[in-house]
């Protein structure tokens, strides 16, 4: 969260949202290595940040 949004602004701000979730995935894969589903989870979630950054630096 940036230092001038509130809680509610960042959790309206989609990319921002997606970068906690991020974090959130990463800890849960370095918690369960092998765990195939965590692993699965974590990848959805990098290719939904990086699909939405990606619309982002295009709309720039």
């Amino acid at each position: 969260m940036s230092e001038d949004q509130t809680p509610a602004a960042a959790a309206a701000d989609p990319i921002e949202t997606l970068q906690h979730a991020m974090v959130e995935g990463l800890m849960g894969v370095i918690g369960a290595p092998d765990d195939a589903d965590v692993a699965a989870a974590g990848d959805e979630i990098v290719r939904k940040l990086d699909t939405a950054l990606r619309a982002t630096a295009e709309a720039a």
